[in-house]
């Protein structure tokens, strides 16, 4: 697989303030009856949408955290950040 799955209500907080802003710019844009129905129930709606991460996306953000925390930042950091993504084994298998 090349992606990860998550469940949006098990997702930080700005993950779910973002999806639903983005549907809320969607009603507004649209006057969609669809958009407006989910964010009418969003409680019981937010909990049918899933967050689709690209594992060598999340694999390199975690090597990003990583090298920040030793202090490096912007160029550096992502230099380094790409080194230690080129070093993991998981990529092997191409996840």
């Amino acid at each position: 697989e090349m992606v990860n799955l998550y469940r949006l209500i098990e997702c930080t907080d700005a993950d779910i303030a973002t999806v639903k802003a983005e549907i809320e710019k969607h009603v507004a844009y649209t006057g969609s009856a669809r958009g407006r129905f989910i964010l009418d129930h969003w409680e019981a709606e937010s909990a049918k949408f899933f967050k689709v991460f690209p594992r060598d996306y999340e694999r390199m953000l975690e090597c990003f955290r990583k090298v920040e925390e030793q202090g490096l930042s912007g160029d550096e950091a992502a230099m380094a950040a790409f080194e230690e993504n080129l070093k993991d084994l998981s990529r092997v298998g191409g996840n």
